[in-house]
């Protein structure tokens, strides 16, 4: 699902959105959402796409909001195509690729999985994958946390 290219995409596109945080997302085929809801990294069938957003924050530098017109296409787009979100995409422009506890509490209950890139080193981003645990609770319940997060 996250192959060299879609990591080149998403590598540049954060780079090009520097000093803002970049967004996007991940889509994938119905047999590989599965296989991350089931909390396993699938196997690379070929099917990923990284899709970027325009971030529509009222301070880019430091969050990240999906504009809504993106958004409405991309959700639009999706079923006709037989496609899923696989993952959210963001930058930390200032900040290493761990997530952050709003990027924890706000991730959306459907998608499997975040990938964050750190700009620390421009010259050298680093893109991280967390996908949620099939077996621990929602990162928004009680017990919300990095133990919920996963790393691939």
């Amino acid at each position: 699902m996250l192959n060299a290219t879609i990591q080149a995409a998403i590598l540049g596109h954060a780079v090009r959105e520097f000093p803002s945080e970049c967004c996007g997302v991940v889509t994938c085929c119905p047999a590989c959402l599965e296989t991350l809801r089931a909390g396993s990294p699938p196997a690379d069938c070929g099917c990923g796409q990284y899709i970027p957003l325009r971030n529509a924050s009222d301070d880019p530098a430091r969050s990240y909001t999906p504009d809504p017109r993106d958004w409405t296409r991309l959700i639009g787009s999706l079923r006709p195509n037989g496609r899923g979100l696989a993952a959210i995409v963001h930058s930390h422009p200032s900040a290493p690729p761990l997530p952050s506890e709003s990027d924890t509490l706000e991730w959306w209950p459907d998608i499997p999985c975040q990938i964050i890139v750190s700009l620390l080193d421009r010259n050298r981003p680093d893109l991280r994958v967390y996908c949620r645990n099939a077996k621990t609770p929602d990162p928004g319940g009680a017990s919300a946390g990095s133990d919920v997060l996963k790393p691939h």
